[in-house]
């Protein structure tokens, strides 16, 4: 049989095309769920028979002020958002009563999305809808919703809190995860600096008591908030959306949150090599994406062993990457753990590198400066035969597509 060259994407279109390799030494990952194709169907099914509650039109009556909170990071953005608005504005809910938050982005880039969004949503729902970026530094956008259990305050979007109805719309975070946060997963990307700068505390264990205490404290701010609802999104490879979830926070998120784990489970024993891909369109290619990829990758791969992580990422660097890169040129031991911590995007990425470079090799395709990629610890790459290279010299590769989405399941039995 003739081996085929194995795409290795960069973005949610542009792909290099790895030579054909020997099967046992290159072991390739795909998830078990197709693209939707129709996201207007797709969009009114959950809407119209959410989980566990009742239609959504029922749920916002006439006059209610309806906030649509979203995580920039979410497949196809523009697409979902004009097909949801549209449903609502189908059944009764003026668009002028309807707010777009959008959380997780930095100025720069959501400048960007939001004048994008306008524009398309100008043109496909024929009025302009409400847009607002949540910056977490901005003490005007919060509002003080409540306690918590150690009587911590708890702040969120002031638009949220002012509203009717809030729907957050994510993607579910695997168990796993760097911010598996509970089933309010939009926390603290629309909380105030102080609770972005406690979250960002890097946890690698689900069972670590401080992830446990980020879940519960995420939990009690949806509690406060008074955010019932929600629309979880299952991705699919190339920045797609594979099916859309609606319907109580409580009971959605979880289902959610199974369907991406069946879909989004690799059981695998670890390689000397993990190539690691974002396969998203390069303008959601931030510093948190990377991390995410950075810790699947870590999972997968030996001590001692190499991690590719390929993309097009441009991201600026921020005050906890800046003292990182300052920390290594003048040849510390290490940056202190508490300098890299803030509500900055980069943050945790820079823990994680922290955590990495003594033990592994890291290597990163990227729009960034190369001076930049090897001053924070990785080895930049720039084409195909780099990586073919690498391969080369392995004993075992792993390749895993999309590889923020991704749980994994470590096998320990023999070849």
């Amino acid at each position: 049989m003739t081996m085929q060259a194995i795409r290795i994407y960069l973005d949610d279109t542009t792909f290099w095309e790895l030579p054909p390799q020997p099967q046992k030494r290159i072991e390739v990952h795909e998830p078990s769920i197709e693209a939707c194709s129709d996201v207007d169907r797709c969009v009114a099914a959950a809407l119209q028979q959410p989980i566990d509650f009742v239609p959504f039109d029922q749920a916002v009556v006439a006059g209610d002020r309806l906030v649509l909170a979203v995580d920039v990071s979410i497949p196809q953005i523009d697409r979902l958002l004009v097909a949801i608005i549209n449903w609502f504005a189908a059944h009764g809910t003026a668009s002028h009563h309807i707010r777009v938050v959008l959380a997780g982005a930095d100025r720069q880039r959501g400048m960007v999305l939001r004048e994008r969004l306008a524009e398309q949503l100008q043109q496909q729902v024929g009025t302009a809808v409400e847009l607002e970026l949540h910056r977490v530094d901005d003490p005007a956008q919060v509002a003080y919703v409540g306690a918590d259990k150690q009587a911590a305050p708890i702040y969120l979007n002031r638009s949220m809190v002012d509203a009717d109805v809030v729907i957050p719309i994510t993607v579910p975070r695997p168990a796993d995860g760097i911010d598996s946060y509970g089933n309010f997963t939009l926390f603290p990307l629309v909380s105030d600096q102080r609770t972005r700068q406690q979250f960002s505390k890097l946890s690698l264990q689900a069972a670590d008591p401080a992830q446990r205490a980020k879940r519960e404290r995420s939990d009690e701010a949806a509690q406060w908030g008074g955010i019932h609802l929600a629309i979880q999104v299952i991705p699919a490879r190339h920045g797609r959306i594979a099916t859309v979830f609606a319907g109580s926070l409580a009971r959605t998120a979880p289902q959610a949150l199974e369907t991406l784990s069946a879909a989004w489970t690799a059981r695998l024993r670890p390689g000397d090599l993990t190539i690691s891909t974002l396969e998203t369109p390069a303008d959601q290619q931030d510093w948190t994406a990377l991390a995410r990829a950075l810790h699947v990758a870590s999972r997968c791969t030996i001590e001692g062993g190499a991690i590719v992580v390929c993309s097009r990422a441009a991201p600026r660097l921020g005050a906890a990457g800046r003292r990182w890169r300052a920390a290594r040129l003048q040849l510390a031991a290490e940056a202190p753990a508490a300098a890299l911590v803030d509500d900055h995007d980069d943050a945790v990425a820079m823990q994680l590198l922290e955590t990495l470079v003594n033990d592994k090799q890291v290597y990163l395709v990227s729009e960034l400066d190369d001076e930049l990629v090897a001053s924070l610890g990785m080895t930049p790459l720039h084409s195909v035969e780099e990586i073919a290279s690498l391969v080369d010299q392995a004993a075992r590769t792993i390749l895993l597509p999309c590889a923020p989405y991704w749980q994994t399941v470590i096998r320990d039995d023999e070849p």
